[in-house]
């Protein structure tokens, strides 16, 4: 089963949830305050350069390995 991303549209925290593909676009009990809230957003993907540098190729702020949501 894949991971997806969701954020609470209640207090706005993002978590992540194994979901079948099936299921993936249901709203998700959130962790943080409970509530079935939890609505599944994009994720931001990082890739390396020719560089070497990672870059974000979706989102683009944070920069890559910057520690996730917090």
């Amino acid at each position: 089963m894949p991971i997806y991303e969701y954020q609470c549209r209640e207090c706005g925290h993002r978590f992540e949830a194994l979901a079948a593909l099936s299921t993936a676009h249901e709203n998700r009990g959130c962790p943080e305050c409970g509530k079935i809230r939890g609505e599944r957003i994009l994720s931001t993907v990082c890739v390396g350069s020719s560089a070497g540098a990672p870059t974000p190729s979706v989102g683009g702020a944070g920069g890559c390995g910057s520690g996730g949501f917090g």
